[in-house]
């Protein structure tokens, strides 16, 4: 019985992960949760733009995040923005980036190159 068990479990497709998707929090400079923060990911060669907003405990979750290379904005009123910018994304991870917003408005507050965690999806 365990054979024809495991037989019939080989047999069945598995379906290929086609997206990933990315995570993380929002703190100000301080350390201290944003909650409500605007993160939004974009791709403009693929017209992909998604917009989300972190939790009350200023968690965000972005889903079905097809493969390219993305440019990510975090923001919050009263604080600069902060951009990422060429995130490249691979099907079937999840990514984690925290933001650090900074006090003000001026501007927005580029990284390039920058590591990421990365959780095996």
């Amino acid at each position: 019985m365990l054979v024809i068990a495991l037989v019939q479990c080989a047999s069945i497709p598995t379906r290929a992960q086609t997206f990933a998707s990315l995570q993380g929090r929002v703190f100000n400079s301080l350390g201290a949760l944003v909650p409500g923060a605007v993160i939004r990911v974009q791709d403009e060669s693929s017209g992909f733009d998604v917009t989300v907003h972190a939790d009350s405990e200023a968690r965000y979750y972005v889903v079905a995040v097809p493969n390219g290379t993305f440019t990510v904005t975090a923001d919050a009123p009263g604080f600069r923005a902060e951009r990422l910018d060429a995130l490249n994304v691979d099907v079937g991870r999840t990514l984690v980036r925290d933001f650090h917003l900074t006090i003000g408005r001026v501007g927005h507050r580029g990284i390039q190159g920058r590591q990421l965690g990365v959780a095996r999806g």
